[in-house]
């Protein structure tokens, strides 16, 4: 028998083309952005396939994981303390 569910980088491709549909109504800088942020997104999903979470809330945590990382570089190359 087949598989009848998708891996966890299978549903996140499908979630990825599902909201990449949204490109060709945007601006063509938003698009750069918007790659950007659909990359961050694919970045942990090794992780999330080993947790409980499904592909969404990790796509998710693994943008907010990256952005963090991004704003924890600013501070320190500007001499900010984080929260």
């Amino acid at each position: 028998m087949g598989r009848t569910t998708l891996t966890t980088r299978q549903d996140t491709k499908r979630l990825v083309d599902q909201i990449r549909r949204m490109e060709s109504v945007m601006r063509r800088e938003d698009v750069e952005v918007f790659e950007r942020i659909i990359a961050m997104g694919q970045i942990h999903s090794p992780e999330v396939s080993t947790s409980t979470l499904d592909s969404f809330s990790g796509f998710l945590i693994s943008i907010l994981l990256e952005l963090a990382k991004k704003i924890d570089t600013m501070e320190k190359r500007h001499g900010n303390e984080g929260v």
